[in-house]
């Protein structure tokens, strides 16, 4: 018997202190972040500037057409949540939302033991300790995962919407255990409440629909009836509000091209996480009266899953299924201990792979590398504050990075996403941003280092936006992720010179002191200049090149040479046909020269 029982508990064991430095490292991670005084996520920073717009008594939805292009594409309820929670306390403009977000998640975490069954007080003894224990793993689980690990601490509505959704569903299945038909009006409010956090969140009441229909029809109307008043009149109001905007933003705003390889890359990825959650979820629990509803939600909410395949969409759309299916797992396991199954033995096997899958796709698996990481973080946002801060509070500042401009009380006039999508869709004129961008008006452009050659598709830039950018502003230095570009825009009149097979010289010019030169210039011994070259790619090059920039005097003898990679090496990835680029390259002076007149020649060469 010993033996027998000796794998099992081994398994246990082992399961367990993994599960439990998954939790004690969710929490870890959870505090730091909730503490850390900068963005560390893209889609926090605009999330960010529409909570400080709802704090001053402004509603973030406007025509899309004006300058400046700033709107918020998410219903205004957790935008709303967060600003009357930094006015009750706030040590950074960060901390309220993620405290939101983090205690959604919790609060989800606790919803669970609830939804595996209604009935789950009705046990005894050890029997109902066992069956609790089980409904806590599958909690424990739901925090656990790689995808609580990321979005837990967002300042974004994804886990606030989603906690009034299964809070609603919750209520539904309740009203049916208890026979309490006055929980099918809170329920109906709690959807409403979770489609006015985030508008994508209807899965959930769908689901509640379909499993009244099947278990209680008289009850229909009740939900949807009170649901879609609630719901009507908040969207009036919204209307009334902003003059109709809040349509136009939320709908067209959202509208963005498809990829089918996205979709392909993250349903893969979602599916290659959380397999034996599946698994248990499809072994035959969801076929039971209380698994209904869930299983219901698990299959809509796996549908609008679908749509991460739009351009920006990411991991965050798999919250719902992954609550879902922890659910619906923990009801899987609670059957096997109620029915006394052989297949309880296999219990610990199942949850120790598991975790063991949630591994790979943790960021970083180790309290000291997410210091490591957040202590980078930390060095990349101080420095873009000094460069920011040295500069007029009522400038417009160009930045991809927007959350620098949030948590300073800046206004965010550049969503260069957005801006990217809806021109694809031709509902945006980019005119005026392209010129602005092309002859540097704004003191300053933060834009990633790979923004050319976009290796993670994240379509933020148009290539009109791009070249633009290119045309105007100086590479700058770097900052992590950021280039800091200050506006140096290249005379309006190209002359394009072919300098290889790969490579057009549209464009140069010569920077002594920070001011532009004419060329031949008047040299000085012992003096840098800097060079500026705007260059087009005639075909997609992903070998690596070298540019060559060299000084010749009256006689032909070189005087000076600089030879580096293409664009510093900042390019990230294959570089893409007829895109344009700027180089830079500082020419050192001899002590002594000869007078007379000085030639540049400009070279390309493979690494």
């Amino acid at each position: 018997m010993m033996t027998r029982n000796f794998l099992p508990r081994l398994l246990w064991a082992v399961a367990l202190l993994v599960l439990g430095y998954l939790l004690v490292f969710f929490l870890f991670r959870s505090w730091q972040v909730l503490n850390f005084p900068h963005q560390v996520e893209y889609g926090e920073g605009p999330v960010l500037g529409w909570t400080r717009q709802i704090a001053a008594g402004h509603l973030p939805y406007k025509p899309m057409e004006p300058f400046p292009w700033d709107f918020s594409v998410y219903t205004p309820g957790y935008l709303i949540g967060s600003a009357l929670l930094a006015w009750v306390a706030s040590p950074t403009p960060w901390f309220a939302g993620r405290l939101l977000s983090l205690l959604s998640a919790l609060g989800l975490a606790l919803l669970i033991p609830a939804a595996i069954s209604p009935r789950l007080e009705s046990g005894a003894g050890a029997s109902q300790g066992r069956g609790r224990g089980l409904a806590w793993l599958a909690a424990a689980l739901w925090l656990a995962s790689p995808y609580l690990f990321r979005w837990a601490t967002f300042f974004r509505p994804d886990l606030f919407a989603l906690w009034w959704s299964a809070l609603g569903l919750v209520l539904v299945q309740q009203a049916i255990a208890r026979e309490r038909r006055s929980l099918i009006g809170l329920a109906a409010l709690c959807f409403v409440a979770s489609f006015l956090s985030k508008q994508s969140f209807f899965a959930a009441p769908l689901a509640a629909l379909l499993y009244l229909w099947w278990v209680r029809r008289g009850w229909v109307p009740l939900l949807a009836l009170t649901g879609a008043a609630a719901g009507l009149v908040m969207l009036g109001a919204l209307w009334l509000a902003t003059g109709g905007a809040v349509l136009e933003n939320l709908i067209l705003a959202n509208a963005n091209p498809f990829s089918w390889d996205a979709l392909w890359y993250f349903e893969g990825s979602f599916f290659v996480t959380v397999p034996l959650l599946a698994l248990l979820a499809l072994w035959g629990g969801w076929m039971r009266p209380h698994g209904a509803p869930y299983a219901a939600y698990a299959l809509l909410s796996l549908l609008v899953t679908i749509s991460v395949g739009k351009a920006g969409a990411w991991e965050n759309y798999f919250l719902e299924p992954l609550w879902a299916l922890c659910v619906l797992a923990g009801q899987r396991l609670l059957l096997w201990q109620e029915e006394k199954s052989e297949l309880q033995k296999v219990i610990p096997a199942l949850v120790l792979l598991q975790l063991l899958l949630f591994l790979p796709a943790l960021e970083r698996l180790t309290p000291a590398a997410e210091l490591a990481w957040l202590t980078d973080l930390r060095a990349e946002n101080e420095r873009i504050h000094q460069v920011l801060d040295a500069l007029p509070s009522e400038e417009p500042i160009w930045s991809e990075q927007m959350g620098v401009l949030a948590e300073s009380g800046r206004a965010i006039p550049l969503h260069s996403f957005v801006y990217t999508q809806l021109e694809y869709q031709g509902l945006w004129e980019p005119a005026p941003l392209v010129e602005a961008l092309s002859q540097g008006r704004g003191p300053l452009l933060i834009q990633r280092f790979d923004a050319l050659t976009d290796p993670a598709k994240r379509g933020r830039w148009s290539p009109a936006m791009l070249m633009a950018s290119e045309r105007g502003y100086a590479l700058g230095e770097r900052s992590g992720e950021w280039l800091l570009r200050p506006p140096l825009p290249f005379p309006p009149l190209d002359t394009p010179q072919p300098i290889g097979e790969q490579i057009q010289l549209l464009n140069w010019m010569v920077i002594r002191d920070g001011e532009t030169q004419p060329f031949p210039v008047e040299l000085k011994a012992g003096e840098t200049l800097l060079v500026h070259l705007l260059l087009k790619s005639l075909v997609e090059e992903d070998a690596p090149l070298t540019v060559s920039v060299q000084l010749f005097d009256p006689t032909g003898e070189r005087l000076s040479q600089h030879d580096a990679p293409l664009r510093s090496g900042w390019l990230g990835h294959v570089l893409p046909a007829n895109t344009l680029l700027r180089d830079e390259h500082p020419l050192v002076l001899p002590a002594t020269l000869p007078s007379g007149g000085y030639s540049l020649l400009v070279t390309l060469y493979a690494s």
